[in-house]
Protein backbone atom coordinates (compact mmCIF):
# COMPACT_ATOMS: atom_id res chain seq x y z
CA UNK A 1 0.00 0.00 0.00
CA UNK A 2 1.03 3.58 -0.63
CA UNK A 3 0.34 4.54 2.97
CA UNK A 4 2.58 1.96 4.69
CA UNK A 5 6.00 3.62 4.43
CA UNK A 6 6.80 7.08 5.76
CA UNK A 7 10.52 7.02 4.93
CA UNK A 8 10.20 7.24 1.17
CA UNK A 9 11.48 10.39 -0.55
CA UNK A 10 7.94 11.43 -1.58
CA UNK A 11 6.25 10.75 1.78
CA UNK A 12 6.06 14.42 2.76
CA UNK A 13 4.71 15.37 -0.66
CA UNK A 14 1.94 12.76 -0.56
CA UNK A 15 1.04 13.67 3.01
CA UNK A 16 0.63 17.31 2.01
CA UNK A 17 -1.62 16.30 -0.90
CA UNK A 18 -3.81 14.17 1.37
CA UNK A 19 -4.18 16.99 3.90
CA UNK A 20 -5.06 19.49 1.17
CA UNK A 21 -7.82 17.13 -0.06
CA UNK A 22 -9.00 16.19 3.41
CA UNK A 23 -12.75 16.37 3.95
CA UNK A 24 -13.58 16.55 0.23
CA UNK A 25 -15.06 13.03 0.01
CA UNK A 26 -18.83 13.44 -0.40
CA UNK A 27 -21.39 11.34 1.39
CA UNK A 28 -23.85 9.09 -0.40
CA UNK A 29 -27.49 9.73 0.43
CA UNK A 30 -29.86 6.80 0.45
CA UNK A 31 -32.60 9.08 -0.91
CA UNK A 32 -30.80 9.19 -4.26
CA UNK A 33 -30.36 6.11 -6.46
CA UNK A 34 -27.10 4.31 -5.78
CA UNK A 35 -26.46 4.09 -9.51
CA UNK A 36 -25.88 7.84 -9.57
CA UNK A 37 -23.00 7.42 -7.12
CA UNK A 38 -21.48 4.61 -9.14
CA UNK A 39 -21.69 6.85 -12.22
CA UNK A 40 -20.00 9.67 -10.32
CA UNK A 41 -17.19 7.35 -9.25
CA UNK A 42 -16.59 6.38 -12.89
CA UNK A 43 -15.94 10.05 -13.73
CA UNK A 44 -13.33 10.23 -10.98
CA UNK A 45 -11.74 7.06 -12.34
CA UNK A 46 -11.53 8.60 -15.81
CA UNK A 47 -9.80 11.67 -14.36
CA UNK A 48 -7.28 9.42 -12.59
CA UNK A 49 -6.50 7.46 -15.76
CA UNK A 50 -5.99 10.64 -17.78
CA UNK A 51 -3.70 12.27 -15.17
CA UNK A 52 -1.61 9.11 -14.85
CA UNK A 53 -1.23 8.85 -18.65
CA UNK A 54 -0.13 12.51 -18.84
CA UNK A 55 2.38 11.99 -16.00
CA UNK A 56 0.53 14.55 -13.86
CA UNK A 57 1.56 12.78 -10.71
CA UNK A 58 -0.05 15.07 -8.13
CA UNK A 59 -3.42 15.02 -9.91
CA UNK A 60 -3.19 11.27 -10.45
CA UNK A 61 -2.48 10.70 -6.75
CA UNK A 62 -5.41 12.92 -5.65
CA UNK A 63 -7.94 11.43 -8.10
CA UNK A 64 -6.82 7.88 -7.31
CA UNK A 65 -7.18 8.41 -3.57
CA UNK A 66 -10.56 10.09 -4.06
CA UNK A 67 -11.84 7.18 -6.13
CA UNK A 68 -10.70 4.53 -3.67
CA UNK A 69 -11.96 6.44 -0.61
CA UNK A 70 -15.36 7.14 -2.15
CA UNK A 71 -15.85 3.57 -3.32
CA UNK A 72 -14.61 1.98 -0.09
CA UNK A 73 -16.11 4.38 2.49
CA UNK A 74 -19.07 6.35 1.04
CA UNK A 75 -20.92 4.04 -1.35
CA UNK A 76 -21.11 1.11 1.11
CA UNK A 77 -23.09 3.37 3.49
CA UNK A 78 -25.92 3.57 0.96
CA UNK A 79 -28.87 1.46 2.07
CA UNK A 80 -29.14 -0.09 -1.40
CA UNK A 81 -25.48 -1.22 -1.41
CA UNK A 82 -26.25 -4.77 -0.24
CA UNK A 83 -29.16 -5.25 -2.61
CA UNK A 84 -28.61 -8.11 -5.05
CA UNK A 85 -29.98 -5.83 -7.75
CA UNK A 86 -26.68 -3.91 -7.70
CA UNK A 87 -24.32 -6.84 -7.11
CA UNK A 88 -22.74 -6.53 -10.57
CA UNK A 89 -21.84 -2.87 -9.98
CA UNK A 90 -20.47 -3.74 -6.57
CA UNK A 91 -18.15 -6.44 -7.95
CA UNK A 92 -16.98 -4.26 -10.84
CA UNK A 93 -16.13 -1.40 -8.50
CA UNK A 94 -14.17 -3.71 -6.18
CA UNK A 95 -11.97 -4.88 -9.08
CA UNK A 96 -11.38 -1.32 -10.24
CA UNK A 97 -10.38 -0.21 -6.74
CA UNK A 98 -7.73 -2.95 -6.59
CA UNK A 99 -6.39 -1.88 -9.99
CA UNK A 100 -6.22 1.79 -8.96
CA UNK A 101 -4.33 0.91 -5.78
CA UNK A 102 -1.70 -0.93 -7.85
CA UNK A 103 -1.35 2.07 -10.15
CA UNK A 104 -1.06 4.40 -7.16
CA UNK A 105 2.00 2.41 -6.03
CA UNK A 106 3.58 3.12 -9.42
CA UNK A 107 2.64 6.80 -9.09
CA UNK A 108 4.36 6.87 -5.69
CA UNK A 109 7.51 5.35 -7.24
CA UNK A 110 7.58 8.08 -9.89
CA UNK A 111 7.11 10.67 -7.16
CA UNK A 112 10.14 9.21 -5.33
CA UNK A 113 12.26 9.58 -8.46
CA UNK A 114 11.09 13.17 -8.92
CA UNK A 115 11.91 14.03 -5.32
CA UNK A 116 15.41 12.51 -5.61
CA UNK A 117 16.04 14.56 -8.74
CA UNK A 118 14.67 17.69 -7.05
CA UNK A 119 17.03 17.13 -4.11
CA UNK A 120 20.03 16.80 -6.47
CA UNK A 121 19.07 20.00 -8.30
CA UNK A 122 18.51 21.76 -4.98
CA UNK A 123 22.00 20.87 -3.72
CA UNK A 124 23.60 21.98 -6.99
CA UNK A 125 21.74 25.26 -6.77
CA UNK A 126 22.82 25.78 -3.17
CA UNK A 127 26.47 25.13 -4.14
CA UNK A 128 26.24 27.56 -7.04
CA UNK A 129 24.70 30.18 -4.76
CA UNK A 130 27.49 29.65 -2.20
CA UNK A 131 30.18 30.14 -4.84
CA UNK A 132 28.41 33.22 -6.11
CA UNK A 133 28.29 34.69 -2.60
CA UNK A 134 32.05 34.10 -2.17
CA UNK A 135 32.74 35.72 -5.54
CA UNK A 136 30.70 38.75 -4.54
CA UNK A 137 32.51 39.01 -1.22
CA UNK A 138 35.90 38.96 -3.01
CA UNK A 139 34.69 41.58 -5.46
CA UNK A 140 33.44 43.74 -2.58
CA UNK A 141 36.82 43.51 -0.80
CA UNK A 142 38.67 44.46 -4.01
CA UNK A 143 36.35 47.41 -4.45
CA UNK A 144 36.92 48.64 -0.89
CA UNK A 145 40.72 48.39 -1.31
CA UNK A 146 40.56 50.36 -4.56
CA UNK A 147 38.44 53.06 -2.90
CA UNK A 148 40.90 53.27 0.02
CA UNK A 149 43.87 53.70 -2.32
CA UNK A 150 41.98 56.39 -4.25
CA UNK A 151 41.30 58.32 -1.02
CA UNK A 152 44.95 58.14 0.02
CA UNK A 153 46.05 59.48 -3.38
CA UNK A 154 43.50 62.28 -3.21
CA UNK A 155 44.79 63.31 0.24
CA UNK A 156 48.38 63.44 -1.10
CA UNK A 157 47.29 65.58 -4.06
CA UNK A 158 45.34 67.97 -1.83
CA UNK A 159 48.37 68.36 0.48
CA UNK A 160 50.64 69.26 -2.45
CA UNK A 161 48.13 71.80 -3.73
CA UNK A 162 47.84 73.37 -0.26
CA UNK A 163 51.62 73.81 -0.05
CA UNK A 164 51.74 75.50 -3.47
CA UNK A 165 48.89 77.85 -2.53
CA UNK A 166 50.70 78.91 0.68
CA UNK A 167 53.86 79.74 -1.24
CA UNK A 168 51.94 81.85 -3.75
CA UNK A 169 50.05 83.77 -1.05
CA UNK A 170 53.38 85.26 0.34
CA UNK A 171 53.84 87.33 -2.86
CA UNK A 172 52.38 90.93 -2.82
CA UNK A 173 49.08 91.41 -4.66
CA UNK A 174 49.09 94.46 -6.99
CA UNK A 175 45.29 94.55 -6.97
CA UNK A 176 45.28 95.21 -3.21
CA UNK A 177 47.19 98.48 -3.62
CA UNK A 178 44.81 99.55 -6.34
CA UNK A 179 41.80 98.88 -4.10
CA UNK A 180 43.20 101.05 -1.25
CA UNK A 181 43.96 103.90 -3.63
CA UNK A 182 40.46 103.81 -5.13
CA UNK A 183 38.88 103.82 -1.69
CA UNK A 184 40.91 106.87 -0.62
CA UNK A 185 39.83 108.81 -3.69
CA UNK A 186 36.19 107.90 -3.02
CA UNK A 187 36.51 109.36 0.48
CA UNK A 188 37.95 112.59 -0.88
CA UNK A 189 35.18 113.01 -3.45
CA UNK A 190 32.47 112.43 -0.87
CA UNK A 191 33.99 115.02 1.48
CA UNK A 192 34.27 112.55 4.27
CA UNK A 193 38.02 113.31 4.83
CA UNK A 194 38.55 117.07 5.69
CA UNK A 195 42.30 116.73 6.16
CA UNK A 196 44.94 117.11 3.52
CA UNK A 197 45.24 114.57 0.81
CA UNK A 198 47.88 111.96 1.48
CA UNK A 199 51.12 112.32 -0.33
CA UNK A 200 51.55 110.16 -3.36
CA UNK A 201 53.58 107.10 -2.73
CA UNK A 202 56.44 106.09 -4.84
CA UNK A 203 56.61 102.76 -6.49
CA UNK A 204 58.20 100.13 -4.30
CA UNK A 205 60.97 97.84 -5.22
CA UNK A 206 58.58 95.41 -6.82
CA UNK A 207 57.24 97.96 -9.28
CA UNK A 208 53.95 98.38 -7.43
CA UNK A 209 52.57 100.85 -4.96
CA UNK A 210 52.61 100.21 -1.24
CA UNK A 211 49.34 100.58 0.63
CA UNK A 212 48.68 104.07 2.11
CA UNK A 213 49.71 104.68 5.65
CA UNK A 214 46.43 106.39 6.43
CA UNK A 215 44.42 104.73 9.23
CA UNK A 216 41.52 103.09 7.45
CA UNK A 217 39.44 103.03 10.64
CA UNK A 218 38.99 106.81 10.32
CA UNK A 219 37.44 106.59 6.87
CA UNK A 220 33.78 106.16 7.85
CA UNK A 221 31.03 106.37 5.19
CA UNK A 222 28.69 109.36 5.53
CA UNK A 223 25.11 108.25 6.21
CA UNK A 224 22.31 109.69 3.97
CA UNK A 225 20.03 112.35 5.46
CA UNK A 226 17.00 111.07 7.32
CA UNK A 227 13.45 112.43 7.32
CA UNK A 228 14.03 114.10 10.70
CA UNK A 229 17.18 115.84 9.45
CA UNK A 230 15.29 117.24 6.46
CA UNK A 231 12.56 118.58 8.71
CA UNK A 232 14.98 120.27 11.09
CA UNK A 233 16.81 121.91 8.20
CA UNK A 234 13.58 123.44 6.94
CA UNK A 235 12.81 124.89 10.33
CA UNK A 236 16.25 126.45 10.68
CA UNK A 237 16.45 127.97 7.19
CA UNK A 238 12.90 129.06 6.38
CA UNK A 239 10.81 129.30 9.53
CA UNK A 240 12.28 132.56 10.94
CA UNK A 241 10.05 135.26 12.32
CA UNK A 242 9.86 137.37 9.17
CA UNK A 243 9.11 134.45 6.86
CA UNK A 244 12.26 135.04 4.77
CA UNK A 245 14.65 132.32 4.05
CA UNK A 246 17.83 132.34 6.10
CA UNK A 247 20.09 131.45 3.18
CA UNK A 248 19.79 131.94 -0.53
CA UNK A 249 20.09 128.20 -1.32
CA UNK A 250 16.99 126.59 -2.84
CA UNK A 251 15.11 124.41 -0.43
CA UNK A 252 15.69 120.64 -0.70
CA UNK A 253 12.72 118.65 -1.97
CA UNK A 254 10.21 117.57 0.60
CA UNK A 255 9.97 113.82 1.43
CA UNK A 256 6.38 113.89 0.25
CA UNK A 257 7.16 115.49 -3.08
CA UNK A 258 8.36 113.73 -6.22
CA UNK A 259 12.01 112.92 -5.76
CA UNK A 260 14.72 110.94 -7.44
CA UNK A 261 13.49 107.84 -5.58
CA UNK A 262 10.12 108.23 -7.32
CA UNK A 263 11.36 109.40 -10.73
CA UNK A 264 14.06 106.86 -11.29
CA UNK A 265 14.46 103.14 -11.01
CA UNK A 266 17.16 101.46 -9.07
CA UNK A 267 19.27 101.19 -12.22
CA UNK A 268 18.85 104.73 -13.58
CA UNK A 269 16.58 107.79 -14.09
CA UNK A 270 12.95 107.27 -15.04
CA UNK A 271 11.54 107.91 -18.52
CA UNK A 272 10.02 111.28 -19.31
CA UNK A 273 6.31 111.42 -18.76
CA UNK A 274 6.26 108.53 -16.34
CA UNK A 275 5.51 110.62 -13.28
CA UNK A 276 2.97 108.75 -11.14
CA UNK A 277 1.13 111.99 -10.41
CA UNK A 278 0.96 113.12 -14.02
CA UNK A 279 -1.64 110.59 -15.09
CA UNK A 280 -4.54 109.07 -13.20
CA UNK A 281 -4.05 105.43 -12.29
CA UNK A 282 -6.19 102.91 -14.06
CA UNK A 283 -8.38 100.92 -11.72
CA UNK A 284 -8.18 97.18 -12.26
CA UNK A 285 -11.55 95.45 -12.30
CA UNK A 286 -11.81 91.83 -11.21
CA UNK A 287 -15.22 91.31 -12.74
CA UNK A 288 -15.93 88.22 -14.77
CA UNK A 289 -15.60 90.14 -18.07
CA UNK A 290 -12.06 91.29 -17.35
CA UNK A 291 -10.65 88.07 -15.99
CA UNK A 292 -8.11 86.23 -18.10
CA UNK A 293 -9.43 83.00 -19.53
CA UNK A 294 -7.06 80.06 -19.90
CA UNK A 295 -8.06 78.36 -23.15
CA UNK A 296 -6.70 74.87 -23.66
CA UNK A 297 -4.38 74.84 -26.68
CA UNK A 298 -6.12 71.86 -28.23
CA UNK A 299 -9.64 73.24 -27.84
CA UNK A 300 -10.35 74.74 -31.26
CA UNK A 301 -13.88 75.72 -30.33
CA UNK A 302 -12.62 77.71 -27.39
CA UNK A 303 -9.93 79.46 -29.46
CA UNK A 304 -12.40 80.47 -32.14
CA UNK A 305 -15.40 81.38 -30.03
CA UNK A 306 -13.85 82.33 -26.71
CA UNK A 307 -14.59 80.78 -23.35
CA UNK A 308 -18.06 79.36 -22.69
CA UNK A 309 -20.58 81.66 -21.10
CA UNK A 310 -22.07 81.16 -17.68
CA UNK A 311 -25.27 79.90 -19.27
CA UNK A 312 -23.31 77.31 -21.24
CA UNK A 313 -21.68 76.08 -18.06
CA UNK A 314 -25.06 75.93 -16.34
CA UNK A 315 -26.61 73.96 -19.18
CA UNK A 316 -23.69 71.55 -19.17
CA UNK A 317 -24.00 70.88 -15.47
CA UNK A 318 -27.75 70.41 -15.72
CA UNK A 319 -27.31 67.90 -18.54
CA UNK A 320 -24.87 65.94 -16.42
CA UNK A 321 -27.34 65.94 -13.57
CA UNK A 322 -30.05 64.39 -15.73
CA UNK A 323 -27.86 61.50 -16.91
CA UNK A 324 -28.89 58.05 -15.67
CA UNK A 325 -26.92 56.78 -12.74
CA UNK A 326 -25.54 53.31 -13.25
CA UNK A 327 -26.65 51.32 -10.26
CA UNK A 328 -24.43 48.61 -8.93
CA UNK A 329 -25.70 45.09 -8.97
CA UNK A 330 -26.89 43.80 -5.65
CA UNK A 331 -24.17 41.97 -3.84
CA UNK A 332 -24.91 38.33 -3.18
CA UNK A 333 -25.41 37.46 0.45
CA UNK A 334 -23.13 34.94 2.08
CA UNK A 335 -24.58 31.92 3.85
CA UNK A 336 -24.30 33.47 7.33
CA UNK A 337 -26.31 36.49 6.21
CA UNK A 338 -28.91 34.22 4.62
CA UNK A 339 -29.29 32.32 7.90
CA UNK A 340 -29.63 35.56 9.88
CA UNK A 341 -32.36 36.86 7.57
CA UNK A 342 -34.21 33.52 7.67
CA UNK A 343 -34.16 33.49 11.48
CA UNK A 344 -35.36 37.09 11.69
CA UNK A 345 -38.25 36.63 9.25
CA UNK A 346 -39.29 33.41 10.95
CA UNK A 347 -39.36 35.12 14.38
CA UNK A 348 -41.42 37.99 12.96
CA UNK A 349 -43.98 35.60 11.45
CA UNK A 350 -44.21 33.64 14.69
CA UNK A 351 -44.80 36.85 16.65
CA UNK A 352 -47.45 38.08 14.21
CA UNK A 353 -49.27 34.74 14.21
CA UNK A 354 -48.74 34.08 10.51
CA UNK A 355 -46.86 30.91 11.49
CA UNK A 356 -48.27 28.71 14.27
CA UNK A 357 -46.73 25.53 15.69
CA UNK A 358 -48.68 22.63 17.20
CA UNK A 359 -47.70 19.15 18.35
CA UNK A 360 -48.54 15.75 16.94
CA UNK A 361 -49.30 12.84 19.27
CA UNK A 362 -46.40 10.64 18.15
CA UNK A 363 -43.22 10.44 16.07
CA UNK A 364 -41.53 8.06 13.66
CA UNK A 365 -39.59 5.32 15.43
CA UNK A 366 -41.85 5.21 18.48
CA UNK A 367 -43.54 2.12 17.08
CA UNK A 368 -41.31 -0.72 15.99
CA UNK A 369 -41.00 -0.82 12.23
CA UNK A 370 -41.50 2.90 11.63
CA UNK A 371 -37.85 3.91 12.01
CA UNK A 372 -36.48 5.79 9.01
CA UNK A 373 -39.94 5.60 7.47
CA UNK A 374 -40.23 9.31 6.66
CA UNK A 375 -40.40 8.64 2.91
CA UNK A 376 -43.47 6.46 3.30
CA UNK A 377 -44.98 8.61 6.07
CA UNK A 378 -44.82 11.83 4.03
CA UNK A 379 -46.28 10.16 0.92
CA UNK A 380 -49.10 8.62 2.96
CA UNK A 381 -49.89 12.01 4.53
CA UNK A 382 -50.21 13.48 1.03
CA UNK A 383 -52.40 10.56 -0.03
CA UNK A 384 -54.72 10.77 2.99
CA UNK A 385 -55.05 14.53 2.60
CA UNK A 386 -56.16 14.28 -1.03
CA UNK A 387 -58.32 11.16 -0.67
CA UNK A 388 -60.35 12.22 2.38
CA UNK A 389 -63.04 14.87 2.52
CA UNK A 390 -61.73 16.48 5.68
CA UNK A 391 -58.11 16.46 4.62
CA UNK A 392 -55.23 15.48 6.89
CA UNK A 393 -56.25 16.00 10.50
CA UNK A 394 -53.85 15.62 13.42
CA UNK A 395 -55.42 12.33 14.50
CA UNK A 396 -55.13 11.00 10.95
CA UNK A 397 -51.45 12.02 10.83
CA UNK A 398 -50.84 10.10 14.07
CA UNK A 399 -52.44 7.00 12.52
CA UNK A 400 -50.23 7.31 9.45
CA UNK A 401 -47.06 7.40 11.59
CA UNK A 402 -47.88 4.65 14.05
CA UNK A 403 -50.06 2.26 12.03
CA UNK A 404 -50.41 2.77 8.30
CA UNK A 405 -46.74 3.21 7.43
CA UNK A 406 -45.39 0.08 9.15
CA UNK A 407 -46.77 -2.63 6.82
CA UNK A 408 -46.00 -0.52 3.77
CA UNK A 409 -42.40 0.00 4.88
CA UNK A 410 -41.93 -3.73 5.42
CA UNK A 411 -43.39 -4.57 2.02
CA UNK A 412 -41.36 -1.99 0.09
CA UNK A 413 -38.09 -2.90 1.80
CA UNK A 414 -38.64 -6.55 1.07
CA UNK A 415 -39.40 -5.80 -2.55
CA UNK A 416 -36.17 -3.77 -2.88
CA UNK A 417 -34.15 -6.28 -0.81
CA UNK A 418 -33.37 -3.65 1.84
CA UNK A 419 -32.68 -4.27 5.50
CA UNK A 420 -34.82 -3.14 8.41
CA UNK A 421 -34.39 0.56 9.10
CA UNK A 422 -33.09 1.26 5.59
CA UNK A 423 -34.00 4.56 3.99
CA UNK A 424 -35.97 4.34 0.78
CA UNK A 425 -35.66 6.51 -2.32
CA UNK A 426 -38.80 8.71 -2.65
CA UNK A 427 -39.43 7.72 -6.26
CA UNK A 428 -39.54 4.03 -5.26
CA UNK A 429 -42.16 4.81 -2.62
CA UNK A 430 -44.26 6.90 -5.01
CA UNK A 431 -44.21 4.18 -7.64
CA UNK A 432 -45.36 1.64 -5.06
CA UNK A 433 -48.18 3.90 -3.82
CA UNK A 434 -49.36 4.49 -7.38
CA UNK A 435 -49.40 0.74 -7.98
CA UNK A 436 -51.33 0.30 -4.71
CA UNK A 437 -53.92 2.96 -5.77
CA UNK A 438 -52.99 5.20 -2.85
CA UNK A 439 -51.66 7.95 -5.13
CA UNK A 440 -52.96 8.64 -8.62
CA UNK A 441 -50.97 9.66 -11.63
CA UNK A 442 -53.60 12.08 -12.97
CA UNK A 443 -53.31 14.09 -9.74
CA UNK A 444 -49.58 14.51 -10.06
CA UNK A 445 -48.72 18.19 -10.77
CA UNK A 446 -44.96 18.09 -11.08
CA UNK A 447 -41.55 17.69 -9.46
CA UNK A 448 -38.92 20.31 -8.70
CA UNK A 449 -35.52 20.35 -7.07
CA UNK A 450 -32.14 22.00 -6.80
CA UNK A 451 -30.85 24.60 -4.36
CA UNK A 452 -33.41 25.13 -1.62
CA UNK A 453 -31.97 28.59 -0.87
CA UNK A 454 -32.47 29.72 -4.46
CA UNK A 455 -35.95 31.27 -5.03
CA UNK A 456 -35.84 30.18 -8.67
CA UNK A 457 -35.48 26.55 -7.60
CA UNK A 458 -37.96 26.57 -4.71
CA UNK A 459 -40.44 28.85 -6.50
CA UNK A 460 -42.03 26.16 -8.69
CA UNK A 461 -42.94 24.10 -5.60
CA UNK A 462 -44.77 27.07 -4.10
CA UNK A 463 -46.53 27.78 -7.39
CA UNK A 464 -47.64 24.18 -7.83
CA UNK A 465 -49.15 24.22 -4.35
CA UNK A 466 -50.72 27.65 -4.69
CA UNK A 467 -52.28 27.19 -8.13
CA UNK A 468 -52.94 23.46 -7.89
CA UNK A 469 -51.41 22.96 -11.33
CA UNK A 470 -48.20 23.67 -13.25
CA UNK A 471 -49.67 26.56 -15.25
CA UNK A 472 -51.06 29.76 -13.65
CA UNK A 473 -53.14 30.47 -16.78
CA UNK A 474 -54.78 27.08 -16.46
CA UNK A 475 -55.52 27.83 -12.81
CA UNK A 476 -57.35 31.02 -13.84
CA UNK A 477 -59.50 29.07 -16.32
CA UNK A 478 -60.22 25.95 -14.30
CA UNK A 479 -60.21 27.46 -10.83
CA UNK A 480 -57.74 24.85 -9.60
CA UNK A 481 -56.38 27.31 -7.03
CA UNK A 482 -59.21 26.47 -4.63
CA UNK A 483 -58.41 22.74 -4.69
CA UNK A 484 -56.57 20.83 -2.02
CA UNK A 485 -52.92 20.08 -2.75
CA UNK A 486 -50.09 18.17 -1.10
CA UNK A 487 -46.35 17.76 -1.50
CA UNK A 488 -43.49 15.63 -0.20
CA UNK A 489 -40.17 17.44 0.22
CA UNK A 490 -36.85 15.66 0.67
CA UNK A 491 -34.00 17.63 2.31
CA UNK A 492 -30.98 16.63 4.43
CA UNK A 493 -31.74 12.90 4.73
CA UNK A 494 -35.35 13.54 5.77
CA UNK A 495 -38.73 13.85 4.06
CA UNK A 496 -41.57 16.10 5.22
CA UNK A 497 -45.04 16.67 3.83
CA UNK A 498 -46.93 19.90 3.07
CA UNK A 499 -50.73 19.94 2.80
CA UNK A 500 -52.88 22.81 1.55
CA UNK A 501 -56.31 23.75 2.92
CA UNK A 502 -58.07 26.35 0.70
CA UNK A 503 -59.95 28.98 2.69
CA UNK A 504 -61.29 30.83 -0.37
CA UNK A 505 -60.81 30.90 -4.11
CA UNK A 506 -57.55 32.82 -3.66
CA UNK A 507 -56.41 32.13 -0.10
CA UNK A 508 -55.27 29.02 1.75
CA UNK A 509 -53.37 27.77 4.79
CA UNK A 510 -50.46 25.36 4.47
CA UNK A 511 -49.44 22.81 7.11
CA UNK A 512 -45.92 21.35 7.30
CA UNK A 513 -46.02 17.85 8.83
CA UNK A 514 -42.72 16.67 10.35
CA UNK A 515 -42.66 13.15 11.84
CA UNK A 516 -39.34 13.74 13.67
CA UNK A 517 -39.48 14.96 17.29
CA UNK A 518 -39.24 18.76 17.48
CA UNK A 519 -37.10 20.40 20.16
CA UNK A 520 -37.91 19.21 23.65
CA UNK A 521 -41.48 18.14 22.86
CA UNK A 522 -40.54 14.54 22.09
CA UNK A 523 -43.15 14.31 19.34
CA UNK A 524 -43.62 15.36 15.76
CA UNK A 525 -44.94 18.78 14.79
CA UNK A 526 -47.55 20.46 12.62
CA UNK A 527 -46.69 24.02 11.61
CA UNK A 528 -49.45 26.11 10.01
CA UNK A 529 -48.64 28.92 7.59
CA UNK A 530 -51.27 31.55 6.81
CA UNK A 531 -50.49 32.30 3.18
CA UNK A 532 -47.96 31.21 0.61
CA UNK A 533 -45.42 33.84 1.71
CA UNK A 534 -45.49 32.48 5.25
CA UNK A 535 -44.77 29.03 3.80
CA UNK A 536 -41.78 30.44 1.94
CA UNK A 537 -40.43 31.94 5.18
CA UNK A 538 -40.94 28.65 7.02
CA UNK A 539 -39.13 26.59 4.36
CA UNK A 540 -36.19 28.99 4.33
CA UNK A 541 -35.90 28.81 8.10
CA UNK A 542 -36.36 25.04 8.09
CA UNK A 543 -33.51 24.62 5.59
CA UNK A 544 -31.13 26.93 7.47
CA UNK A 545 -31.88 25.21 10.78
CA UNK A 546 -30.67 21.89 9.33
CA UNK A 547 -27.22 23.12 8.28
CA UNK A 548 -24.40 21.91 10.53
CA UNK A 549 -21.28 24.04 11.19
CA UNK A 550 -19.38 21.97 8.62
CA UNK A 551 -22.19 22.63 6.12
CA UNK A 552 -21.92 26.36 6.76
CA UNK A 553 -18.18 26.20 6.20
CA UNK A 554 -18.67 24.28 2.95
CA UNK A 555 -21.38 26.64 1.67
CA UNK A 556 -19.21 29.67 2.43
CA UNK A 557 -16.65 28.61 -0.16
CA UNK A 558 -18.62 26.48 -2.65
CA UNK A 559 -21.17 28.05 -4.99
CA UNK A 560 -23.98 25.90 -6.27
CA UNK A 561 -23.03 23.57 -9.14
CA UNK A 562 -25.54 21.38 -10.92
CA UNK A 563 -22.90 18.71 -11.55
CA UNK A 564 -22.33 18.38 -7.78
CA UNK A 565 -25.99 18.63 -6.75
CA UNK A 566 -26.15 15.10 -5.30
CA UNK A 567 -23.37 15.98 -2.84
CA UNK A 568 -24.41 19.54 -1.97
CA UNK A 569 -26.04 20.20 1.45
CA UNK A 570 -28.52 22.59 -0.22
CA UNK A 571 -30.03 20.01 -2.56
CA UNK A 572 -33.74 19.25 -2.22
CA UNK A 573 -36.41 17.42 -4.18
CA UNK A 574 -40.16 17.88 -4.05
CA UNK A 575 -43.19 16.15 -5.60
CA UNK A 576 -46.58 17.90 -5.76
CA UNK A 577 -50.10 16.53 -6.22
CA UNK A 578 -53.44 18.28 -6.48
CA UNK A 579 -57.03 17.14 -6.03
CA UNK A 580 -57.63 17.08 -9.77
CA UNK A 581 -60.64 15.24 -11.11
CA UNK A 582 -60.17 12.22 -13.31
CA UNK A 583 -59.79 13.42 -16.91
CA UNK A 584 -62.59 12.48 -19.25
CA UNK A 585 -61.89 9.48 -21.43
Amino acid sequence: MVEQSDSRPSSARRTALRKADEGSTPEASSFFPITRYYDASEKVLESFEYAAAQNQLDNAFIYGMRYCTFCVESIPKHDYYSSSKFQALKSKTSRQVADVLTKLEHVADLMDMEEIEKERVRKEKEEAERLERERRREAERDKQLAELEARINSFKTADMQSSTATANSSKPDPNQSLEHSAFAKLQMLSGGNKGPAPAPTAPNSHGGIDPPTTDLSQLQPVPPPTVEDASSDEEDDYDDDDGQGGSGAPPPPSYNQASALRQSSYFGPGRDGDDDNSKPKKSVSFSATNQVKLIPPNNKHSRDNGPPSYNDATDSSSNNATKKIKRKKKRKLNIKQVVQIANREYAEHIQSGKIQISKLGTYQGRVRGSTNGCTVISALCASRHLETQTGLTTSLANQVIDQMCVPLLRKIRTKLQLGDGSLIIPSDVHDHLVDAKLLFQHKFVGAAGGNILDPEHLGPVLEYLHFGCDNPKEAAKTGSGHRKAAATLFFKEHVISIVKFPTSTTEAVYDLIDSLPKGGTGVGSRTRCHGIDALRVLLQWYACSKFSPSNIQYLSSHPWEESMADFDPRVFQAFVWSDRPMPKQ
